[in-house]
């Protein structure tokens, strides 16, 4: 999906709803499931795995970008409601990691910055 994630003006509305499928629905639909154990127990933490991308922007990967920050608003909204009832919810957000489907994102001098 990395490789074809492009600028709003191109991209393609069905990448964008896979995104919005794969990075946002599929947390929301775990951590439903999920509270109602925690609820019960009165505890529980729930980490959400974020982006760096979401508080930057760029010129590629606007609909990773945009899942990313849903991401960030999900988890604030959960760690708001369920706080006081013994629930954290933190995100982590991570940088470029290293994988063969980036690999051709960046040149050798990039990587090397990242």
């Amino acid at each position: 999906m990395i490789l074809v994630d492009t600028e709003v003006a191109t991209m393609d509305a069905a990448l964008w709803d896979h995104a919005m499928s794969v990075n946002l629905r599929s947390l929301m639909l775990g951590t439903k499931h999920a509270l109602r154990h925690m609820l019960e127990r009165q505890r529980g933490s729930i980490i959400y795995t974020s982006s760096v991308i979401a508080q930057l922007g760029g010129t590629i990967l606007a609909a990773h970008a945009a899942s990313k920050s849903g991401v960030n608003a999900l988890m604030r909204c959960v760690a708001t409601a369920y706080g006081k009832r013994g629930i954290r919810a933190n995100a982590l957000a991570p940088g470029v990691i290293r994988t063969p489907a980036n690999e051709t994102l960046f040149d050798d001098a990039s990587r090397d910055i990242f």
